[in-house]
């Protein structure tokens, strides 16, 4: 076959023609855009893909991150601040409350990726969560909406009563969303007296409206059987009642009877209430305005009144258990056992308690978990701190004592300020502190305490994500009644014995507070470099650090290792000896073995002369010349009793009932060197 010859440049103009006709074709076939397809989406059609959403669910984490980093690869033209958007819209729940505090600019939209991979991207969580789903329940912490460990949401129907002195929960609905409880041992009395069902358990959780983050109540709830019968009674026509019928109801189905699984009482029931009420005709109820929308109260006409029910209930420890408690206090100490909790914080304070070449020990904070996310308690914190400045603003002599305290606190290197590049860790805690006054106190009469237990955002506190610790302070009795062991008693006090002990530099970022020296200075951050007062591990990390220093350093004082672990009441240290040489080298000791860890003995009291004067006069609570005074009652206070170290007699004060007179009952004892506490 022969081919057609064309000339080189008729065969050019032909193809360019040929070319141009299908382009134009090409452009004229309708295009369809898919998730799948190369063809680039711009930012402006972003907003009419879906994206996806997070609650928390550690199982759902995977898939949400790489769906949403899908759709967002397909607009590569969008700026990280807008991506920054998209994500916080995308969150609910803790993980929103995680990256809340980053400012929405491009380059913390890297940061809050890091932040929630830090979170949710664990692989070792991820294979505990289904562990625990094959092995036990799931923890629960309910709201409203009761969101589980699980992320699922829970709603429950809730009844107002402000006869109740307390809140309950059923036990169905305590079973059904896997609510943890504790034991509990109240009685509940009805109208005329007349007992109610006997309660279940007692558990704590945490309540919000529906469809709402906030606001976030904790209620402190009783587990029964039954609250309460369907309510109303009988069904009730809907719409008659003009005055309710634009108003945004707490249960838009109100006129259905229906169980109730929860009930509010006068417990929570005022932090509930607002402002707003409206009345309509004579027997139709009254609308009032609640944080859950308006609630309804008052009469129905359509109701039977052949049937009342009535809701007035009190709570109070049952008489089996008080008359128990009461037999206990004549028995001897019986043998106690660890809980696991116990045991765990144990394991923790042994495996992890360091000690400073100065001698100083240095503890952790025994955490449930390591490294806990507690939510946002920052916006808090703030809040009651400004609250503070207003007080503190009404009183000078109160801001100058607080001011001292801080500044003390300072200087002694037991708070530091937060470094500025660290200020935004999302693994810390803010804690609120306020002053309480000791007009007695021979030393500070203002203290500052810090509370600890205030929750987060996320209905967390500090102080319910560590252990407590065991029990390790002695019954007071018991130290009182060791003490009329000797003819001579002596005294002293562990200065500042919580801010002796360090905490790991790790974990000071969940001792933060706010606080600021000048009124017109920036509000600073800092944060608790020790042991902190209003912690719950604290009084277990004091006692079980004067126990490790016993132990450890006891060898080279015996007397005082004794005392230490035998005669120390929290900060007190109350024993003595029968000769003025024991006496002396038991105060000699003491002092020693105290200095190995730098605590400080001071407030020196006894009935031996040679005892207060072995000691400098600053470090004394008494002067030696008191002892020679007979003439007059001098009263000192030794644990909550008052002491006159001339006579060696204990007392107290005893009021009648009517309050018209009052006596002084001593505790009398022999010139023996066994005592005995005798009450008249």
């Amino acid at each position: 076959m022969k081919r057609s010859k064309l000339s080189g440049g008729k065969y050019s103009k032909l193809a360019k023609e040929k070319l141009e006709k299908q382009r134009l074709a090409l452009e004229n076939v309708p295009k369809i855009k898919t998730l799948f397809s190369k063809e680039v989406i711009t930012s402006e059609s972003l907003p009419k893909l879906k994206l996806p959403s997070f609650s928390g669910v550690l199982t759902e984490w995977q898939g949400f991150e790489d769906l949403f980093k899908s759709i967002l690869s397909h607009a590569p033209d969008l700026p990280d601040v807008e991506r920054f958007e998209y994500l916080r819209t995308a969150l609910e729940g803790e993980p929103l409350s995680l990256i809340s505090h980053l400012p929405l600019t491009a380059l913390n939209y890297s940061s809050a990726w890091d932040i929630l991979r830090a979170r949710y991207g664990n692989k070792r969580d991820l294979a505990r969560v289904h562990f625990d789903a094959l092995l036990s329940p799931h923890v629960v912490k309910s709201t409203d909406n009761v969101c589980t460990s699980d992320g699922k949401r829970h709603t429950l129907r809730a009844l107002t009563d402000s006869g109740s002195q307390a809140s309950f929960i059923t036990e169905k609905c305590a079973v059904n969303i896997l609510l943890p409880r504790s034991h509990s041992h109240v009685n509940i009395t009805s109208f005329a007296r007349s007992d109610s069902t006997r309660v279940k358990g007692k558990s704590t959780i945490i309540v919000a409206p529906c469809g709402q983050k906030t606001p976030l109540f904790s209620v402190d709830t009783y587990i029964v059987l039954q609250i309460t019968g369907p309510t109303p009674q009988i069904p009730i026509v809907p719409g008659k009642w003009t005055h309710i019928q634009n108003l945004p109801l707490a249960d838009p189905f109100y006129h259905r009877p229906q169980a109730v699984n929860l009930l509010l009482g006068a417990d929570i029931l005022p932090l509930l209430l607002l402002e707003g009420k409206t009345s309509g005709h004579a027997g139709e109820p009254i609308a009032i305005e609640t944080v859950f929308g308006w609630i309804l109260m008052g009469p129905v006409d359509a109701c039977d009144r052949s049937t009342v029910k009535s809701l007035c209930l009190s709570v109070s420890e049952s008489l089996d258990s008080t008359i128990k408690q009461f037999w206990e206090l004549e028995e001897l100490p019986s043998v106690r056992h660890l809980s696991p909790d116990d045991v765990a914080a144990e394991t923790i304070y042994q495996n992890t308690t360091t000690r400073l070449d100065s001698g100083r020990f240095m503890v952790t904070i025994p955490f449930w978990k390591p490294v806990p996310l507690l939510g946002d308690s920052k916006t808090n914190a703030l809040r009651q701190y400004k609250f503070l400045e207003v007080r503190l603003s009404k009183n000078n002599d109160l801001r100058k004592q607080y001011v001292e305290f801080m500044q003390d606190y300072l200087t002694a290197g037991h708070m530091e300020l937060v470094p500025p590049a660290e200020r935004d860790k999302v693994y810390s805690y803010y804690i609120p502190h306020h002053c309480v006054l000791r007009p007695d106190s021979s030393t500070a009469k203002l203290r500052v305490v810090f509370n600890a237990s205030a929750r987060t955002t996320i209905g967390l506190s500090l102080n319910e994500s560590m252990y407590t610790g065991p029990k390790l302070q002695p019954d007071i009795q018991i130290v009182l009644l060791r003490s009329r062991l000797w003819q001579y008693l002596f005294m002293a006090d562990i200065k500042q014995m919580y801010r002796q002990i360090l905490v790991q530099p790790a974990d000071r970022d969940y001792l933060r507070i706010f606080w600021r020296f000048y009124p017109n200075s920036t509000i600073e951050e800092y944060r608790l470099c020790t042991v902190t007062y209003g912690t719950s591990a604290a009084p277990y990390q004091a006692l079980r650090t004067i126990r490790e220093l016993a132990n450890v350093d006891g060898k080279q004082y015996p007397l005082a290792a004794a005392v230490l672990l035998n005669d120390t009441f929290v900060d007190d240290i109350l024993t003595g000896a029968n000769s003025t040489e024991d006496a002396l080298e038991c105060q000699s000791q003491l002092i020693k073995l105290c200095a190995l860890a730098k605590f400080e003995l001071r407030k020196w009291i006894s009935n031996n002369d040679q005892v207060l004067q072995a000691v400098a006069d600053d470090d004394r609570a008494m002067s030696p010349f008191i002892l020679f005074n007979t003439g007059e009652q001098h009263e000192l206070k030794v644990l909550g009793l008052r002491w006159d170290p001339a006579t060696d007699a204990f007392s107290f004060k005893r009021t009648s009932q009517s309050n018209i007179s009052s006596t002084k009952t001593p505790l009398r004892t022999s010139n023996s060197t066994q005592k005995l506490l005798i009450v008249e």
